[in-house]
Parts: structure tokens; sequence; C-alpha cells
């Protein structure tokens, strides 16, 4: 519900709270090129080396197996000496007081961006429940991290397009999401790049001879009304909803769409850049799930 990449991880880390104890929380993003890692947030007991803003090399890191096995793991380590055998990058975790180590990683669009990691002064705290808990949370907080940093990304490469105009147009074009700038006024499509045209199933040229009520399921008309109001009315710097875009073909694509003005506070609202990201197959297995578990819960009245 937000593109503000602080604001992410501080709700985050106060839901997963309540699900997953913890006593120190870090999120780690992965750079493979430098073959470095950063912790970009941290909440909970702090370790040398390892806290906001630190960096340190990928190579022998927890990090590094989670690269490797885009799997989850937790450990349960007994000493300083057992945590120096296994990874001696970390034992100054152990040297901290934990005594229980969780850590999964963050996957987006088949990359591995990051990774999520529990510790707990607790001895034995993690179980097989956790992980699979911890693995599911991973994957909600993977998307949002990088639809939070593409947006930080765009905004500040907007900033300075007079200066960047080549830098900000790249990193349009690249976006693994679908980008688009839209005339507040009309809805028509000012400039879209190509990720947005493979989601609604449109050449370019098309996509800016419309607009977005042209391309909108019918029954989603509406949907951005109220919040389109707060954005106007100074409410809200931003939004997100997710709605139906029709394809070319006649077939409807679930969107998650997040909005933010290209005007500053008092002029005439005049652009608007919206971030688009696919999740017809989100919908699709929520659907699926939900029908089975109503197929479980018939089942059950009727054995009962």
């Amino acid at each position: 519900s937000t593109l503000d990449i602080d604001e992410v991880y501080e709700r985050f880390s106060a839901e997963v709270l309540k699900l997953i104890t913890f006593d120190r929380l870090s999120v780690n993003l992965h750079d493979l090129n430098e073959g470095v890692v950063r912790v970009a947030f941290l909440s909970g007991v702090k370790v040398p080396g390892r806290n906001q803003g630190d960096s340190f090399p990928l190579k022998g890191s927890v990090s590094e197996l989670l690269v490797w096995t885009r799997m989850g793991m937790f450990s349960h380590p007994a000493s300083v000496e057992e945590m120096n055998m296994r990874f001696p990058d970390h034992v100054a975790t152990i040297q901290a007081g934990m005594r229980s180590l969780l850590s999964v990683p963050l996957i987006f669009r088949d990359d591995v961006i990051g990774s999520l990691h529990f510790r707990s002064k607790k001895p034995d705290a993690y179980t097989d429940q956790d992980l699979r808990l911890a693995e599911k949370i991973g994957a909600q907080i993977a998307g949002a991290v990088a639809n939070a940093q593409l947006f930080t990304e765009l905004k500040e490469a907007g900033k300075a397009l007079q200066e960047t105009g080549g830098r900000f147009r790249a990193l349009f074009e690249q976006a693994a999401v679908g980008v688009a700038e839209i005339e507040f006024s009309t809805g028509r499509f000012l400039t879209v790049n190509r990720r947005l045209c493979e989601i609604v199933g449109r050449t370019e040229e098309e996509l800016l001879a419309a607009t977005f009520h042209a391309i909108t399921h019918p029954e989603d008309l509406h949907l951005h009304e109220d919040k389109t109001a707060q954005l106007l009315s100074g409410e809200i710097g931003h939004y997100s909803l997710e709605k139906r875009y029709l394809r070319k073909d006649g077939e409807a694509v679930w969107v998650e769409i997040t909005v933010s003005p290209l005007w500053m506070p008092g002029e005439t609202p005049g652009r608007t850049i919206a971030v688009y990201q696919d999740i017809t197959d989100r919908k699709r297995m929520k659907e699926e799930s939900d029908r089975y578990s109503r197929q479980l819960a018939m089942l059950h009245e009727t054995s009962v």
C-alpha cells in the first residue's frame, strides 16, 4: 500500500513480529555484480558490521547460500565454534547472544534480490512451520521492496531528467514492471514502456492512441475515482489499487497499479506516473485456494 521504502520496512517489521518471534530482524539486499550484501533494514539487536547501512562480502555468508539454493534455512548453533565452522563471517551474531537463526531468500521475477533474516536469543526457537511461514512472508516483501526500489529510482531519475535523460529512458524501458506517463485530465497514455505493452497485449502505438479508460474492464471503470479525488485534494501522495485491463484479444488481465503525481503541490495537475505489475497468476492462485478451502469446509460439514 506504500512505495516509501522506509515505510514498507517499518510496517513489515511490525506485522511480522505478530507471526514469528525474533530479537533481531534484517533485510539484506544483494549486489551480485559487486559480490556484496548491504543491510537495508534492521530491527532489534545490533551486531558489529551488520547494522543498517553496513555492507559485507557475499562470499561465505548465509546470503550466498540462499542465492545458490534459493531455499530458506534455519539453524540452532550451540556455540561460537560451531558457527565458525559453518559461517565464519557470522560469528559476531552468536557473540551478540543469538542462538537461533532463520533466513529466507527474497525472490522477485526469478532473481534473488535479497534475503530476510530472523535471529532469536532463545535456543531452538524456529521450526519447519516457521520456515514455511517465513518463505511466504519473503515472497510478499520481495515484491514490495522491488517496486519501492524501482519507484525511488524512477523519481530520482525523473528529477534529474534534464541532465540524465538517457539514464531515465533506459531505466524506463528496461523496468521489469509496466510504467506509463498519463495525462491526468484525459487519461491518455503519453509514454509507455515495453513491459506494459506486453502486459496488456498491445503495441506502443496502440496504447499511445488510447486512454486507460478504453482498456479497463467495464466493471472496474470507477475503481480509481475516490483515490483520484484524494490525490487531487492533496490528502494522499500516491495510491495503489487492483483492477482488470482488457488485452487486445479480449482476455482480462489483473494488474496492481500504483499512481503518483508528477506535479508539485499548488501546481495545476498535469501528468501522473503509473507503475503496473501483472498479478493475474496471484489472483488465480488465490481463487483456487479459496475454492479448495470451501470444498474442504463442505466435506467437513458432510462428514459431521
